[in-house]
């Protein structure tokens, strides 16, 4: 889900048991349901211009560069550290 949301692309997951949704929560066009049951795709009136679906792209990227693996073992050690 996150690599689709790299992508600028319009996603649909739950909150239930689905991490990515932390991730992905208050993003442009990222549709979150408390469970799958409730999820409703609705169709777009129109499609998004290339310019639009580049826009998304480097917004979504900008926001989640920062939540690699590497980032998170640092800031855990840092955490670690402190005590």
């Amino acid at each position: 889900m996150v690599e689709a949301a790299c992508m600028g692309l319009e996603v649909y997951t739950t909150e239930y048991k689905v991490g990515a949704s932390e991730l992905l929560r208050d993003m442009d066009n990222i549709h979150l349901f408390k469970k799958p049951e409730d999820i409703v795709i609705t169709p777009r009136t129109k499609p998004l211009t290339l310019d639009e679906k580049r826009a998304l792209r480097q917004q979504r990227r900008e926001r989640l560069a920062s939540m690699t693996w590497e980032k998170t073992g640092e800031r855990f050690y840092e955490l670690l550290s402190r005590s």
